[in-house]
């Protein structure tokens, strides 16, 4: 029988050491830093996603081990939001933030919650939770748990989905403004964004998929390789294709001059004249 644990750690090493890359990249960036930095915030919820399953079968056991796997609830909640921010600077007009941008971080905000909760709760709790003991929960470990297990199975899916589609529509009405703007949209359409929209939604379909079979008992162990897969394929292209994009309808800056320089360059004025 193929033992998937190996494979699935080789990919979760392989999108954090990619998404480690991203991240330094984006915030060395110089030009439309707020864009870069909203990337960068993409990359670091990547990088949460993924420690507990990269660095664990180094970690045995122990509060580190913990630390770990509570951060992917973090990283789940906020990398959704924080691409579709990106896009959304990408595509627009004059970097633009997005109306109303706090309540898209109410997610986060709740799965940081859940964060310092499970840390608060009872050490005897704590290990229930995470199979380490068998016994009763007390009320407060009880509610962290379906806090827990309510948000990762259904807040985040359809969280994930919300944000696919906000990015699709955005997306569209990009390129219909492009077609105002430019005689030829040729290399501006974004296709990689496209990509990874694509991508993004056979992930959560499998994700949506795979809960449905869990939850009606049809399959009880639910394969996790296409999820680490596609997470690589989507940290990989946002480095190659994303570190290097720039806003398209941005306005370009021109000199003081320029535009003098360019109408009479070919009379035989001198440029003092």
């Amino acid at each position: 029988m193929f033992h998937t644990e190996p494979l699935i750690n080789f990919l979760s090493t392989m999108s954090l050491a990619v998404a480690l890359t991203g991240a330094v990249q984006a915030v060395m960036q110089r030009r439309d830093t707020a864009m870069f930095r909203v990337l960068a915030g993409f990359f670091i919820a990547t990088i949460l996603t993924e420690m507990g399953e990269a660095l664990g079968p180094s970690i045995a056991h122990g509060p580190t081990l913990v630390v770990l796997n509570a951060l992917w609830i973090i990283g789940a909640a906020s990398a959704l939001p924080l691409l579709w921010l990106y896009i959304s600077l990408l595509t627009s007009s004059g970097g633009q933030w997005p109306d109303h941008l706090w309540a898209h971080f109410l997610a986060p905000g709740i799965a940081v919650t859940l964060f310092v909760l499970a840390f608060i709760i009872p050490v005897a709790d704590r290990n229930i939770l995470l199979g380490d003991q068998n016994g009763a929960l007390s009320e407060i470990g009880f509610a962290v748990g379906v806090g827990f297990e309510g948000f990762a199975l259904f807040i985040v899916i359809a969280q994930w989905l919300f944000y696919l589609t906000l990015s699709a529509r955005r997306l569209l009405r990009y390129r219909s403004r492009l077609k105002n703007v430019f005689a030829s949209t040729e290399g501006r359409e974004l296709r990689w964004v496209a990509v990874i929209i694509g991508i993004g939604g056979a992930y959560w379909l499998l994700s949506f998929l795979f809960l449905m079979l869990d939850l009606t008992g049809l399959v009880a162990d639910v394969p996790e390789v296409p999820e680490y897969a596609l997470n690589l394929v989507v940290s990989g292209i946002l480095v190659v294709w994303g570190l290097r994009q720039r806003p398209n309808l941005m306005p370009e800056q021109k000199s003081p001059g320029t535009e003098a320089a360019t109408k009479y360059a070919k009379s035989a004025l001198t440029g003092e004249m």
